[in-house]
């Protein structure tokens, strides 16, 4: 198979690297090909201009983005991996604006939205400095998924495998760190 990590926070001491390094090589020693796309290393552009987004109704994409697409094209399972800040990092949230275009995400039927990446499967870990706890009890956590889940992944036809989300971050402790490392292996057994 092939794994694309979708990476966005900018903190090379960050649990967020913890965990794309562990995908990254628990990817390749399981025999998996990967890519990682560091959108601060690659110093993404997530700002869509009225001209990229007039363009993209017309199949105008810029290079940049072309060069996403076939990342996304290429991947058999992608892995996103970022922090929950304010909802997604402004960063990822403009790369799904750009990336997932119209006629590449999704399209319009007569009888409604088409998702277009059907076949890609999808995982989503995201460290969190409040707790489960607390998320699961002001209901952002199905807020998360409504959002996220469905409203990116289902939408565009892609199967969301697993999400994790992995809070109390940065207080807990070496112990909490590696069960919730754990957790990431486990749910990427169940597809790599």
């Amino acid at each position: 198979m092939k794994n694309l990590i979708v990476y966005a926070n900018p903190d090379p001491n960050s649990f967020s690297h913890s965990i794309k390094e562990l995908v990254k090589e628990y990817s390749k020693e399981k025999g998996h090909e990967v890519e990682v796309r560091d959108l601060y290393a690659i110093n993404f552009n997530p700002v869509l201009s009225l001209k990229e987004l007039k363009d993209s109704e017309e199949g105008i994409l810029p290079d940049e983005i072309r060069k996403e697409q076939d990342y996304i094209n290429w991947a058999d399972v992608i892995t996103f991996i970022f922090p929950i800040w304010w909802g997604i990092p402004s960063i990822l949230k403009g790369y799904i604006d750009r990336v997932f275009a119209y006629d590449f995400a999704y399209t319009y039927t007569e009888s409604g939205s088409k998702g277009l990446l059907e076949g890609k499967k999808v995982f989503l870990f995201n460290p969190m400095g409040s707790l489960n706890e607390t998320y699961e009890n002001n209901g952002m956590d199905k807020a998360l998924e409504t959002t996220i889940n469905k409203g990116i992944f289902e939408f565009s036809a892609m199967e969301v495998v697993d999400r994790k989300l992995f809070g109390g971050l940065p207080r807990a402790n070496e112990e909490k760190a590696i069960e919730y490392l754990n957790q990431v292996k486990e749910s990427l057994s169940k597809l790599l």
